[in-house]
């Protein structure tokens, strides 16, 4: 969690503000009511009762202060080495194998935990409720924040492995398991900070009094638990409208509208578009959504009809709690809508092609009526089209929503239009940066990258749909092309009492422009609610259209090529079946696929030729498709992969997928990849390429590896990374160090390699930005004015300084001081590089 928030959070459980005069004492709260706030949507629609605050303690990068000082994009947060370790305490600094205790959260008062997720966390997590002298749970810190419904339930044999899912808590690498905890959660971790640690874990801090009965479990809890979700849960799934649709005629330019008027306050409870058009994409983006209740002059839903039901572009089908695409394209909202009189739905219709289809709704009279707890339902959407990402370079962020009220936050949907910037990139992750959640002025969300608060890990491009996430689009290849995320907080979601504002890192490995996000939030406000929202327009409801690559961009770079065998003369040889060399696709840089429609048996070939003999990667962008087939790939008389098949089969529509063979050794000269489809059918390919492979990286004799030694020290500000930089390093890696200014150091500990005196030669990195260093062995000074300038080429490379002879029985302190820097080298300045140590025999 962020350190600014953590002064605040520490005293929350004693100010907590009071959501509303007069009401009834709060109903205890035990793991069975907290199951139920799983799959109860209608209680969004009020006002918290009892009041809680849910807050965020994670591995976020310790560093991240404020937007006006220096650490604000940040980004160590728990691949190890950070510079601030990524927890609350230090309990016990590391012993001398690296391991030491450290405090990820101790709340005093009344709670829950309400979700918890990790992308790898081994060491010992120890979770303690209420001051017991046994901890809950004991293992490793994956194993409880990504998986404890398995951890605490399974192991009591009375959920099986096939009722996990109706459980409703575990969600890709989160899970939901509710933890209630009457007076106290202290949980602490065991283990080596350089070790990957990545978590994080909402928490909700109930207002002082509020009786909470601590996490147990029996068979009756189980029971009723399970009985609970199938009535809530499954009887909405299941819930049918029984009303005549409504039909909708929408031409292009035009406007439709329903309105349904009540004569007792009352509240949407299902919402159903069934919707036909020509481009599907391009309607669903360019027909606008607009919900007004009671007459508000601005709505409190506007989006485009697809964006809004968390999935774009086009019809993917997914299912959760609030929201559902099915698989004949109807769209399904289950989020709760209150309203006194009226409720109207407005359709305008932008796309530019003509849209048909029919609309049910479902509502019942509200049981508490339209009272002083009563929240309407908002949706706001909103996009930037054009946006130039540098990558790590220059992280931008990105505004999802700033509103000043009384409310709760739901949930959170984006849609990324990412293309590839170059044919060889097989893949540009784009979310690299971390959510930013402001509850009541205190940035009480901090993040570990977008994929984890999306409740995945590793940036994987795979379909998935929860409950309460999803990633119904990934086009690909690889991360690039069009995404789609959502994540809906039902159970973890984030009262605030006067203001509420959320934003999320733009952080893209690579470079690329331009770059499209769309994102939607999905919020609860009591009536009189000020938003940041505007109105949309209508040359913002369009789906980005990739720009096609040139004949300058398929140029042969070096002995690498990459070409589109559908559009290259002689590209291709079909043994059996017809060929669609140039068939449009939409989802592609290329704008038309090669499209094979193979028989049982078939072969495709695929001519190139090599200039020089050596190692390759080969690559052959294809089509993946529910019916696709199975394909096996070889390359002349060589098969690739294993001589296995190659499936190109996905959940639904379609999606690009690279399949990459490595350390392919090829002759100058011509040669063939060779598709065979055992079984036929349709497989669609779009680039095609080889690139030759660098030499492997190998260790240097008597090297000790820079990136292997402990930092014991160094200057503030000062961060030190893993750098790969390929075969010339030994084994690959240097530790880059970036300094701020001059006078800045750091001290890494050397470790022995008991063979006593021996010559010592340090191996340095010179690049365009690196400064001039000296260097201290055990205190002493063995060398100054290193200048580590790579010179006016800007060409990275390494320098090999003699340390003299040193004594390597035992460790030693090594330390690099920036004295200064070259007057013709760039900013910062100051930063420097160091490979290895080489050690010598005498």
């Amino acid at each position: 969690m962020h350190r600014l928030a953590r002064v605040v959070v520490s005293a929350c459980c004693l100010v907590l503000p009071t959501m509303a005069q007069g009401t009834p004492s709060a109903p205890q709260v035990t793991l069975a009511t907290l199951m139920h706030e799983l799959v109860d949507l209608d209680r969004l629609a009020r006002l918290p009762h009892p009041d809680y605050r849910t807050v965020q303690f994670g591995s976020s990068d310790r560093r991240t202060g404020s937007p006006d000082q220096p650490g604000w994009f940040a980004n160590a947060d728990g691949f190890g080495q950070e510079p601030i370790p990524a927890f609350e305490k230090v309990l016990r600094a590391p012993d001398a194998d690296g391991v030491g205790e450290y405090l990820v959260c101790d709340v005093d008062g009344p709670g829950a935990i309400v979700r918890g997720w990790s992308a790898g966390m081994d060491g010992v997590l120890r979770v303690w409720l209420d001051g017991d002298a046994k901890p809950l749970f004991e293992g490793k810190g994956y194993d409880f924040f990504a998986r404890r419904t398995k951890a605490l339930l399974l192991s009591t044999d009375w959920l099986r492995d096939s009722e996990l899912k109706a459980a409703l808590a575990p969600q890709q690498d989160a899970d939901y398991l509710p933890v209630p905890f009457s007076a106290r959660l202290r949980i602490t971790w065991t283990g080596r900070v350089r070790d990957l640690h990545f978590y994080q874990m909402q928490v909700r801090r109930y207002s002082a009094g509020t009786v909470v009965t601590p996490f147990s479990w029996n068979r009756d809890v189980v029971v009723t638990v399970k009985a609970g979700i199938e009535q809530i849960y499954v009887g909405h799934q299941n819930r049918r409208i029984a009303d005549e649709p409504v039909p909708i005629d929408l031409p292009i330019g035009g406007t439709w509208h329903h309105e349904h008027k009540a004569e007792v306050p009352s509240a949407l409870q299902q919402l159903e578009f069934s919707i036909q058009a020509d481009d599907m994409a391009r309607a669903l983006r360019g027909v606008r959504l607009r919900i007004v209740c009671d007459g508000a002059p601005v709505p409190q839903v506007e989006a485009p009809l697809g964006d809004f039901f968390a999935s774009a572009p086009g019809l993917t089908p997914f299912d959760s709690a609030p929201l559902q695409v099915k698989a004949d394209g109807t769209l399904v909202c289950r989020w709760v809508m209150p309203y006194r009189r009226t409720w109207r739905v407005e359709l305008q219709n932008h796309s530019g092609v003509a849209v048909s289809g029919e609309m049910r709704d479902l509502h019942t009279p509200l049981a508490n009526g339209f009272d002083d707890r009563t929240l309407y339902f908002h949706a706001n959407w909103r996009v930037d089209h054009d946006l130039h990402a540098f990558g790590g370079k220059a992280p931008i962020d990105i505004p999802y929503l700033f509103a000043i009220g009384q409310g709760r936050l739901v949930g959170v949907a984006c849609q990324i239009t990412n293309p590839p910037m170059a044919p060889s990139w097989r893949s540009n992750w784009w979310g690299e940066g971390d959510e930013r959640f402001a509850i009541d002025g205190v940035l009480s969300t901090f993040g570990t990258g977008t994929e984890d608060y999306f409740n995945y890990s590793w940036s994987h491009w795979q379909y998935f749909a929860h409950p309460f996430c999803g990633q119904p689009v990934s086009s690909g290849p690889g991360n690039c092309g069009y995404a789609s995320n959502h994540r809906f907080q039902i159970v973890d979601d984030l009262p605030f009492a006067q203001s509420l504002a959320l934003s999320m890192e733009l952080w893209t490995h690579k470079e690329v422009h331009p770059l499209s996000y769309g994102r939607i939030t999905y919020f609860y406000a009591r009536p009189g609610v000020l938003t940041d929202h505007r109105a949309l327009q209508a040359e913002e409801l369009h789906v980005p259209k990739f720009a096609l690559w040139t004949a300058a961009d398929l140029q042969p770079q070096g002995a690498a090529r990459h070409w589109r065998p559908g559009a290259t003369a002689g590209g291709y040889r079909a043994k059996g079946g017809e060929v669609e060399a140039q068939q449009p696709n939409a989802w592609t840089r290329s704008g038309a696929i090669l499209s094979w429609h193979a028989p049982a048996g078939g072969e495709l070939e695929l001519p190139f030729a090599i200039a020089a003999e050596g190692l390759y990667r080969l690559r052959i962008s294809c089509q993946q498709r529910p019916d696709a087939p199975a394909i096996t790939v070889h390359v002349d008389d060589q098969a690739l992969g294993g001589g296995g098949p190659q499936v190109l089969t996905c959940v639904h529509g379609q999606r690009f997928e690279d399949l990459v063979f490595e350390d392919v050794p090829l002759a100058a000269g011509e040669h063939t990849l060779r598709l065979l489809c055992a079984a036929g059918g349709t497989v669609g390919i779009d680039l095609v390429g080889h690139e030759p492979l660098p030499p492997k990286p190998k260790q240097l004799p008597g090297a000790l590896e820079a990136e292997l030694w402990d930092l014991v020290e160094k200057s503030p500000g000062v961060e030190v990374e893993l750098q790969n930089l390929g075969a010339g390093w030994s084994s690959g890696h240097q530790r880059f160090v970036k300094c701020t200014a001059v006078g800045d150091h750091v001290t890494f500990r050397v470790p022995a390699n008991g063979a006593g005196r021996q010559g010592v030669v340090l191996r340095l990195t010179t690049s365009r930005d690196y400064g001039i260093v000296k260097v201290l062995w055990n205190g002493l000074e063995v060398a100054r004015d290193v200048d580590l300038w790579g010179g006016p080429e800007r060409r990275i490379g390494l320098r090999e300084l003699d340390l003299g002879e040193q004594d390597l029985a035992q460790s030693a302190l090594l330390q690099l001081v920036v004295t200064g820097h070259a007057a013709e080298n760039e900013a910062p300045h100051v930063y420097f590089g160091v490979d290895c140590l080489l050690a010598k025999a005498k």
